[in-house]
């Protein structure tokens, strides 16, 4: 049984409202490309981020929120005025945010802090990031 609470959002908007409903808590936010009707992304490297994700959230603590969002189309996530990169800074997916802060602002910019979900490099080819 997870510890955890997880939430699914879909959108900018829907990630706000579901972190500010959480506001306090400590957050991991994880950022993918949206999935077709099948249930596959077309991030491909979202689609192999997925079961190490799966495989982490095993160790989150209790009272935690993973709030798990698809930031939409290919071609929306492509514009680099998408609510994500603006507001967010985020510049690529997956991405996985730690927020920690009670009284989090949702559009406050975290320093990069980046590591792969597959390898724990500090960065490495698959772009897969953490930041806190």
């Amino acid at each position: 049984m997870a510890q955890y609470e997880e939430v699914r959002v879909s959108g900018f908007e829907e990630f706000n409202r579901a972190v500010e409903q959480h506001k306090g808590k400590t957050i991991f936010a994880y950022f993918t490309g949206s999935k077709d009707a099948g249930g596959k992304s077309w991030c491909p490297d979202c689609v192999q981020a997925e079961p190490v994700v799966q495989e982490g959230l095993k160790h989150v603590g209790e009272g935690c929120v993973f709030i798990h969002c698809q930031v939409g189309e290919r071609p929306y996530w492509k514009d680099p005025n998408n609510d994500f990169r603006k507001n967010l800074k985020i510049t690529a997916v997956p991405t996985l945010l730690k927020y920690g802060t009670p009284g989090l602002d949702p559009a406050f910019h975290f320093p990069d802090v980046l590591f792969c979900c597959c390898c724990s490099a500090r960065a490495c080819c698959r772009r897969i990031r953490f930041r806190e």
